[in-house]
């Protein structure tokens, strides 16, 4: 399975902080740990800024299975990708 995360600028940078150092550090920490899971779940994963163009670009490249929108996406939508994904790889386990 192949994951691409499009971080936007607003999740680097949100309009309620200042921009110090050690804010972008905590920010970039809070990123890599919601990270994990999904470095630990997928085959390859690729981390961009999230512009519309940059991704379009990389799908050219690295076939994407799910696209989950949002900055920081719903719950309910992380819910509705996460069972869309499941459903994909059974339909994919169960024609091999």
């Amino acid at each position: 399975m192949s994951l691409l995360v499009a971080i936007g600028g607003n999740a680097v940078h949100p309009d309620n902080i200042r921009g110090t150092t050690e804010e972008q550090e905590r920010i970039a920490e809070r990123a890599a740990q919601a990270l994990l899971p999904l470095a630990a779940a997928a085959d390859q994963l690729l981390i961009t800024h999230g512009n519309g163009p940059v991704v379009g670009a990389v799908e050219k490249v690295i076939p994407v299975d799910l696209h989950i929108k949002g900055c920081p996406p719903r719950p309910i939508d992380l819910l509705k990708g996460l069972i869309a994904l499941m459903d994909k790889a059974t339909a994919k386990t169960a024609g091999s």
